[in-house]
Order: structure tokens, then sequence, then C-alpha cells
């Protein structure tokens, strides 16, 4: 349980950083992430 609270987190934080990058290379990284 502790440890997905932490996966979690970190996708969180992951997602925080995507949003900070220009709309192109936030959509490659989605894609990456759905592939």
């Amino acid at each position: 349980m502790r440890k997905m609270k932490r996966k979690t987190e970190k996708s969180h934080e992951t997602l925080t950083k995507v949003t900070a990058y220009p709309p192109k290379t936030w959509l490659i990284y989605s894609h990456k992430l759905t592939t």
C-alpha cells in the first residue's frame, strides 16, 4: 500500500513536470505513456 502511494506521488510529480514543457513535448510524452 505504501509502495502504491509512492508510485502515485511520483506519477503526479512527472505530470507536473510534463505540463511545464511545450505542447509538442507533452504530446510526445503522452504518446510514450500510452504505448
